[in-house]
């Protein structure tokens, strides 16, 4: 197994110096770092709790993203946590630091040294094609999450083929897409009414009431919330892979980094790939069904299956082999990875910020999980791989052949 990443390791430098205190009264530490949430007893009460911090050209860029989107967005990578528990989201609180002079609206421009963001094209990412020189500017910040994942930030509501927001149980409105010119800056206040909009519409959809926050300045907007969740009973943490399990992802996979390397080019004829990266639907209602048939593991996908399996064999203490020719790619990855000479299914096992589910469950379940799980929900359910003793993790084509699973998804450092 890999070693830790600069992110997990900085975790547990924290996590060894400051996580062994334990609260008062009746509040009992059931799981703390380590996990998608915290778990906490109070009383007979499973409470859950997860934080998000976004912040700008780290996870979004204000020339691609709208307001709404980044609102929505900002909530529902929380939810996606709650989710992965199999618990139900129920508060939230909202932090902020922006500028005093929010310029969301920078046009983008070729000769825009910050308009496309570039890593080396052997990174701790993987392998992918950087845009063409004619098609980018010079280096700028580094803005992906796992190939494909954290790019977010306010482009225009401007005239954009519009996608109507899917909205998790079927409500929302039809918002534009971001385009890459806009005519004339927006005033801070609509800005912000439409950050709160996005916010407010992922809130009631998923039943989360916004409760509280803070808000100061900064050079760069920063976007911090914190959400908690119930429920009855025991989380599924990721700690419980079993040997012989089947590994299941919820969805498709790659849509996200797809539209972020259409972004990153300046290309915008896929808006189902950029809608995918800046307005992810978090599968909370997925996760509750598969607490309740009883799976052994899970976790969400938001650095990528290359990132967050690892993560989930390294808390259960075992291996796997993934298949990828069973990986199911979301059609957008698909139409970019044979654009730029990649394989696709493995450009979607790199993507971050799908926000599907990453599952572990004894095969008569998953087999019946496989089936019930679409029909009860819409969302596809896919058997990707096996959990197998040891600490080593491999590729199998449909030949049987194995090679070592070499792939990384994002890592914030």
């Amino acid at each position: 197994m890999r070693n830790l990443s600069g992110e997990e390791w900085r975790i547990q430098q924290i996590a060894e110096r400051v996580g062994t205190i334990l609260p008062l009264g009746e509040v009992q530490i059931r799981k703390g770092i380590g996990d998608d949430t915290a778990v906490v007893w109070v009383g007979n009460q499973t409470l859950l709790l997860t934080v998000d911090m976004l912040v700008e050209g780290i996870h979004f860029r204000l020339d691609w993203t709208d307001a709404y989107r980044l609102g929505w967005k900002s909530l529902a990578v929380n939810l996606s946590d709650i989710g992965a528990m199999g618990g139900q989201p129920v508060l939230a609180l909202l932090s902020m630091a922006m500028p005093e002079n929010l310029n969301p609206l920078a046009p983008l421009s070729a000769s825009d040294p910050t308009c496309h963001s570039e890593r080396s094209e052997e990174s701790q990412l993987g392998h992918y094609r950087d845009p063409s020189p004619s098609a980018r500017g010079d280096k700028g910040n580094e803005t992906e999450r796992g190939q494909g994942g954290e790019v977010h930030s306010p482009l225009p509501l401007g005239e954009g083929s519009g996608v109507r927001a899917e909205m998790g149980e079927g409500q929302g409105s039809e918002v534009p897409l971001p385009t890459p010119h806009s005519p004339l800056p927006i005033p801070l206040h609509e800005w912000l009414t439409a950050f709160a909009d996005g916010f407010r519409d992922c809130a009631q959809t998923y039943h989360t009431a916004l409760v509280g926050g803070d808000t100061n300045r900064s050079d760069k907007l920063i976007i911090d919330v914190v959400v908690l969740g119930v429920l009855e009973g025991e989380p599924v943490l990721r700690s419980g892979a079993q040997v012989g399990d089947w590994i299941l992802v919820t969805g498709m996979l790659g849509g996200s980094r797809a539209g972020l390397m259409r972004l990153m080019r300046g290309e915008f004829h896929d808006p189902e790939a950029i809608e995918a990266h800046l307005k992810p639907i978090p599968r909370v209602r997925e996760g509750q069904l598969l607490r309740q048939a009883g799976v052994s593991a899970m976790m969400d996908i938001s650095d990528g299956v290359a990132s967050d399996l690892p993560k989930l064999l390294r808390a259960s203490g075992v291996g796997a082999v993934v298949y990828p020719h069973r990986v199911p790619i979301h059609p957008s990855a698909q139409r970019y990875a044979e654009e730029v000479g990649e394989n696709p299914a493995l450009f979607a096992l790199q993507g971050g910020e799908d926000y599907e589910l990453l599952v572990c469950a004894p095969p008569d379940l998953a087999r019946k999980l496989l089936q019930t799980l679409p029909a009860e929900t819409g969302t596809p359910l896919t058997w990707i791989g096996v959990i197998e003793a040891g600490d080593s993790l491999w590729l199998e084509d449909e030949l049987g052949k194995r090679t070592p699973f070499e792939l990384s998804g994002w890592s914030h450092f």
